[in-house]
């Protein structure tokens, strides 16, 4: 069970433009705003954000190419705008993936790729009275991006990252 990334073979002798897969480190970053990402995407709310509008959040994050498996051009732009909204972070690219997809192994398609794994929905309960939110999520006015998260973010999912 990883997230896998391609990268050139290094080996003295291997024959230039050899790839291979390496398993990525794993790791957790705990941020109240990617809490309330998976909440909006569990509800799958309304998004509009940048050049983002999708009815269903949690629809679009989940849309794959039917031939490859693998995520939309479309999907991964609505990851990128839904994480750097929610957690005011500035990702280059950012990809929104499933448990299973996950334990399947993911290999990511580009290296600027920053891999979420979407918690399964069916891990909660919501309490009596409780419900997901039904109202869309609208853009913040003036969004100011937070380069400390989104560098701390990337400390934390780069190996040995300072």
């Amino acid at each position: 069970m990883a997230i896998k990334k391609k990268v050139p073979v290094r080996r003295h002798g291997a024959p230039a433009g050899t790839m291979t897969d390496i398993t990525l480190p794993v790791f957790s970053y705990q941020n109240d705003k990617l809490a309330d990402l998976i909440v909006a995407a569990w509800a799958n709310v309304r998004f509009t954000s940048g050049a983002v509008d999708v009815p269903h959040l949690g629809d679009a994050l989940k849309d794959r190419d039917p031939h490859t498996g693998l995520p939309t051009d479309a999907a991964r732009a609505t990851a990128t705008e839904a994480v750097n909204f929610f957690a005011n972070m500035d990702l280059t690219s950012a990809v929104i993936i499933t448990e299973e997809e996950h334990d399947d192994d993911y290999t990511m398609q580009d290296p600027k790729d920053v891999v979420f794994v979407l918690p399964n929905q069916p891990r909660i309960t919501l309490r009596p009275g409780e419900h997901f939110p039904t109202a869309p999520i609208p853009p913040v006015p003036n969004y100011a991006s937070d380069l400390l998260e989104t560098a701390k973010l990337l400390m934390a999912c780069t190996p040995n990252g300072i």
